[in-house]
């Protein structure tokens, strides 16, 4: 499959990076173009198509998307800097996630479009809660929950295939 990977040099970015790899698949892979992810960018550039900018700029939304068969949406801004600056977190996890979904909209064949939520959307307490269920109540804790809440609606009503997974923390031998 073709694949688009935002946020491919991320923790998470890079886990999923190297899996689909091994799978097989093609990959274009998206991040921000800063000094941190052209160094992390530089081991896949014979493998990978890289494409490093600003995922605000819904402008470019459209080539990154074309003829892809899936799409990995990882890129967003984490807490606590979703808190100390809402206005650009909400600018890259809402409104470019929309932007995606809309160009995934408007291909001729819609991607599958995979979008990692988290576990936080639960609420507070996730140390002793149970298993979660896809049908368990949600709640906007903080404006990265509220974010990932939207998404998850507005990708709900789309017209896409999706897959919305809640993950709760990407940990791998390079975080020990």
């Amino acid at each position: 499959m073709k694949v688009l990977v935002t946020g491919a040099f991320g923790n998470l970015g890079q886990l999923v990076v190297e899996q689909l790899l091994a799978d097989g698949h093609q990959l274009r892979c998206c991040d921000l173009d800063a000094p941190q992810q052209r160094q992390l960018a530089k081991p896949y550039q014979a493998r990978c198509e890289i494409l490093l900018g600003d995922i605000t700029d819904s402008a470019q939304h459209a080539a990154l998307v074309d003829d892809m068969d899936a799409i990995v949406h990882l890129a967003s801004i984490l807490p606590p800097l979703t808190e100390r600056a809402p206005a650009v977190a909400h600018r890259v996890n809402v409104d470019a996630s929309c932007s995606l979904i809309d160009q995934a909209q408007a291909q001729s064949r819609a991607p599958l479009f995979i979008f990692p939520s988290s576990v936080t959307v639960f609420g507070h307490s996730q140390r002793q809660a149970p298993l979660r269920h896809c049908a368990d109540p949600v709640i906007a804790t903080d404006q990265y929950t509220e974010h990932k809440l939207a998404v998850e609606q507005y990708l709900q009503q789309s017209a896409i295939p999706w897959v919305i997974m809640r993950v709760g923390v990407s940990v791998d031998a390079r975080t020990t």
